[in-house]
């Protein structure tokens, strides 16, 4: 059996004595502690791309802007058959149509209105 060993450590030698075995396995090594890496930067992080459709949605035309249409830099929007709040950024917020949609000033102007804070939405 150290017979069998001694000749395999023999040959893994002699294989990373050859130029190309030897930059075949650094290339390979390489290529892998670099994919881990890679991995290990972005986990846990959730990246949202946009879809076309969306991007378009968001440059408005231009108009001239009423008073009620100001809002504060942070709001909250429900749905009237809903039960909780978003920030208007929040996905569940993008679902609710335009006609459904109830819009808030402050988190507690929302819960005084009988609403919760999503889970989902990160920020509240």
């Amino acid at each position: 059996m150290v017979s069998i060993l001694q000749d395999l450590g023999e040959k893994i030698k002699s294989g990373l004595r050859d130029q190309r075995y030897f930059t075949s396995i650094v290339l390979v090594l390489v290529a892998i502690t670099a994919f881990g890496l890679g991995r290990q930067s972005v986990e846990g992080e959730t990246v949202a791309v946009p879809a076309a459709e969306t991007v378009k949605g968001l440059v408005a035309e231009p108009r001239e802007a009423a008073a009620s249409d100001e809002l504060p830099s942070t709001y909250y929007v429900a749905s009237k058959s809903g039960e909780v709040y978003h920030l208007p950024h929040c996905s569940g917020a993008k679902r609710i149509s335009e006609a459904n949609k109830i819009i808030f000033k402050t988190k507690a102007e929302a819960e005084a209105a009988g609403y919760r804070p999503a889970q989902n939405c990160k920020g509240i």
